[in-house]
């Protein structure tokens, strides 16, 4: 395990180049990436790590900063992912801890006020103190938003349901950004082994899709009509729009509460200027306002405007009479002649917990999902492939206007490009909120130049190309059983991201911006005012598109159990059932054929309650 001295030298680098760690935010977020880099062994999972300890340990403070910039840009792959991982965490704990007058005086930023709590304190859960063993109907593995759905159809229906679920969705959601909202709400999975992506999926401890933005779009008819090609008709009948509008009613999807100001949204100015499509971002909230207390969305809303699973499915389900258990881990699907009979799980204490019953319906995420499959002894060849990631690109773009764009709620899209091959498959444009964390997704190189970036906060925004990646990847499980994930961005897909980034760089520059520059590892900025965007588009972004240089992100991960009509080309059938295992049911993200192209919370929401709806009746 690193050394301590080893991390807090190497927190102090990226954080405040060679000066020493002062005031009290400083040394709490220090500790923090000290002991989350320990809790989640980011950096023990690589062998050069050793190398680093000794390097670091060997130099002064002085050149703290220089070696760690060596790893970013090394020509060894395992180097510069190792340096992006610690980079990451390391400015996470910086920006959301650190939010003293001292650290952004120079920005105005000022962290949201906490708000009421958006977490269940009427939710009715016990915890496993001993070893257990409990029985019902069905028994659902999951705890985010398909888990709710699918227990409240469930328990609807007159059926006894369990519900297991590994996050703690009791404790009080709604608050600044802090240390703790931040790396509390996000799962940490590891970079792709690869290296091109980084995974993070939300740990709903407080029962939210809290990686979400809360945006709610329904799945594109296209996409619809390609899912009902792989042999799951109904993607293409009125069971699916029966699904669509059960979720999208109970979340209260809308897009009254988005406020697009051509005049305040640089990215709506730009895209007016192009004559490019724009469109608002369905969000499903209700009493959602504008003003001081807005643009926290992934990290809690003060509000309480939010509509998780806590507060409606797992309300629903609870009232019908469900039990959900906090805390439990589950190990493995039961398997008896060809049929599933329960699980097994472990308690975040250590204690064994069996739950017998006669369906198991998985609804958890795309990688643990497939990660559970394999351990349970599920065959079929198909299990953790066809893994789609719409991986993320992030663009920074600094204006002269004063925008404190974290202060607004402006949340335009635009489909422009989502089309670039004639099959559907390309990138979407999305306006977000600018959370000061987001800066530590951006390029580093060195702390002057970081601390310059946070001190323009004020005046930035981003621009997110959303790729639907046609390409895909493969999720194994190593030692322990836990998930690695393999993925490599293709050929195609990365000319659709070039194509995406040259898009986002012409909004910016046509909504005003001054400068400009990609989430790439090496920082290849533009400015307007010193060359023109073509010669920077062809001379100055054709590097840095290998692993390590490509610093692309994901909260979506897909269809690593896809439904079909064939074993031959799926994990699960029309119904969501595993064509190996009788009464083994998956209802998350793991089950859409491919890419959705546009957020897919409200697809997967629709996924859940569609195949929970024929569980119950196979059941009955």
């Amino acid at each position: 395990m690193p050394s301590h001295d080893v991390l807090h030298s190497i927190f102090r680098a990226f954080a405040s180049g060679a000066q020493p760690v002062s005031g009290d935010g400083d040394a709490v977020a220090a500790q923090n990436f000290v002991d989350w880099v320990t809790r989640n062994r980011t950096a023990a999972g690589y062998p050069e790590f050793e190398a680093l300890q000794r390097r670091i340990t060997e130099a002064g403070l002085n050149h703290h900063e220089g070696i760690l910039l060596s790893w970013l840009r090394s020509r060894d792959a395992g180097r510069r992912n190792l340096g992006q991982s610690l980079k990451t965490v390391a400015l996470l704990a910086h920006l959301a801890v650190t939010e003293s007058a001292r650290t952004w005086a120079a920005s105005g930023y000022a962290a949201p006020v906490a708000g009421p709590a958006s977490a269940a304190g009427w939710c009715t859960h016990v915890r496993i103190q001993q070893e257990t063993t409990v029985g019902c109907d069905v028994v659902i593995a999951g705890s985010g938003s398909a888990a709710g759905i699918a227990a409240a159809v469930l328990a609807a229906s007159g059926l006894d349901v369990i519900v297991l679920a590994a996050a703690d969705f009791t404790t009080s959601g709604a608050g600044a950004e802090t240390w703790q909202a931040v790396a509390n709400r996000f799962a940490p999975i590891p970079r792709s082994e690869l290296g091109t992506v980084a995974l993070l999926g939300g740990a709903c401890r407080h029962g939210e899709q809290v990686v979400n933005h809360t945006a709610a779009f329904r799945t594109p008819d296209s996409i619809r009509t390609e899912w009902a090609g792989y042999g799951a008709n109904q993607f293409a009948d009125d069971e699916y729009d029966d699904a669509l509008n059960a979720v999208c009613g109970r979340l209260g999807a809308t897009t009254e509460p988005t406020v697009i100001a051509v005049t305040g949204n640089p990215m709506v100015r730009g895209l007016a200027e192009l004559g490019w499509d724009a469109a608002a971002i369905p969000r499903s909230v209700a009493g959602c306002g504008l003003g001081s207390v807005t643009g926290s969305c992934v990290t809690g809303c003060p509000l309480g405007a939010r509509q998780p699973a806590a507060t409606t499915w797992l309300h629903d389900a609870v009232a019908y009479g469900a039990r959900i258990v906090l805390g439990a881990n589950v190990d493995e699907v039961l398997i008896r002649h060809g049929k599933a009979v329960g699980v097994t799980a472990t308690s975040v204490e250590g204690h064994a917990l069996t739950v017998r019953a006669d369906a198991v319906l998985i609804a958890d995420a795309a990688v643990p999902t497939a990660a559970l499959l394999l351990r349970s002894g599920l065959s079929n060849p198909n299990i953790g492939r066809h893994l789609r990631l719409h991986p993320h690109l992030m663009v920074f773009a600094e204006y002269e206007d004063d925008l404190e764009s974290w202060d607004q709620l402006s949340m335009p899209y635009s489909a422009e490009h989502s089309d670039l091959d004639g099959n559907g498959y390309g990138v979407r444009y999305v306006g977000q909120p600018l959370s000061p964390w987001m800066l530590a997704y951006g390029p580093w190189t060195g702390a002057a130049d970081f601390a310059h970036d946070r001190s323009r906060l004020h005046s930035t925004s981003t621009i997110l190309v959303v790729l639907r990646d046609h390409g895909d990847g493969r999720v194994t499980v190593g030692p322990g059983g836990h998930p690695r994930v393999h993925y490599r961005v293709s050929g195609m897909d990365r000319a659709h991201l070039q194509a995406g980034l040259a898009g986002a760089l012409r909004i910016a520059v046509a909504g005003g911006a001054i400068r400009v520059w990609p989430q790439h590892t090496q920082r290849v900025e533009y400015r307007p005012d010193a060359e023109s965007l073509d010669d920077y588009l062809r001379w100055r972004t054709d590097t840095s598109w290998s692993p390590g240089h490509l610093s692309c992100y994901t909260t979506h991960q897909l269809g690593t159990a896809r439904m079909g009509g064939s074993p031959v080309s799926s994990v699960t059938d029309p119904d969501g059932a595993t064509w190996e295992v009788k009464n083994l049911v998956v209802a998350d993200g793991s089950c859409l054929p491919t890419a959705t192209g546009v957020n897919p919370a409200i697809s997967i929401d629709a996924v859940a309650y569609m195949n929970a709806r024929r569980l119950a009746a196979a059941l009955r």
